[in-house]
């Protein structure tokens, strides 16, 4: 994913005419949260494990993935014997590395992510289950890491990095040209639960651009994740 490719893209329309529709289904859902809430009883736990994160779409040549954190809590929701709704608060890393000759880097994007849920188990209580649901994500940090070899020196370079043939730059997305976006999605995922540890696959990606850039227009960007975690929770 080279930088300057990414910078050079532009959405179509088209790429945003989904998003209403996202964003009212993910209210639709979100009302039925109120609703579920007041139903006894409910269940409270946490996820937690390993992310391995890219980005996709037209600007995004050179891409590789980055390995990152996702984790939080969750709560369970009643809805039948085998039906569960579950909001979800988690911390998720995403974004991807880069390489295109001699440069190399990463675009760091992390997120508070809001998914809500529909886990489906095989069998009432234990056994395998499977999950799907709409996801809300706020970026809370971006940051920019290059590894430059024999080439011109980069804005942010102090004057000891540029006289030499390798150096090192990382900033904040703020300091470049790059201005993250919140970013409407989905997850799918299954995992089997004995007791109160289970263990999860999931995938999450987005349906929006996860990146725009200063003046104003998007970037065609958009991040994809796999994620291997450990719930521990009814």
């Amino acid at each position: 994913m080279q930088c300057s490719s990414l910078s050079d893209s532009r959405p179509e329309a088209a790429l945003r005419k989904p998003v209403p529709l996202l964003w009212t289904a993910a209210a639709l859902v979100l009302s039925l949260v109120g609703t579920a809430f007041a139903q006894e009883p409910k269940s409270f736990g946490a996820v937690a494990g390993v992310d391995f994160s890219t980005l996709t779409g037209g600007g995004t040549y050179g891409s590789t993935h980055r390995t990152g954190f996702m984790g939080g809590i969750f709560l369970g929701i009643p809805v039948s014997g085998k039906w569960t709704l579950e909001p979800e608060a988690l911390y998720v890393m995403k974004g991807a590395g880069w390489e295109n000759g001699p440069l190399q880097g990463l675009l760091a994007l992390d997120y508070l992510e809001i998914p809500v849920v529909v886990r489906y188990t095989l069998n009432a209580g234990d056994g395998f289950y499977f999950l799907a649901g709409p996801t809300l994500g706020f970026n809370v940090a971006c940051q920019e890491q290059f590894d430059i070899y024999s080439a011109p020196p980069l804005p942010g370079a102090t004057a000891s990095m540029a006289a030499s043939s390798a150096y090192d730059v990382s900033r904040a997305c703020s300091d470049g040209e790059f201005r993250p976006k919140t970013t409407v999605g989905g997850v799918l995922g299954a995992g089997f639960k004995r007791g109160s540890i289970g263990f999860e696959a999931r995938f999450d990606l987005d349906f929006s651009n996860a990146l725009g850039v200063a003046d104003g227009a998007d970037v065609n960007a958009k991040n994809r994740v796999l994620a291997a975690l450990v719930r521990v929770g009814t």
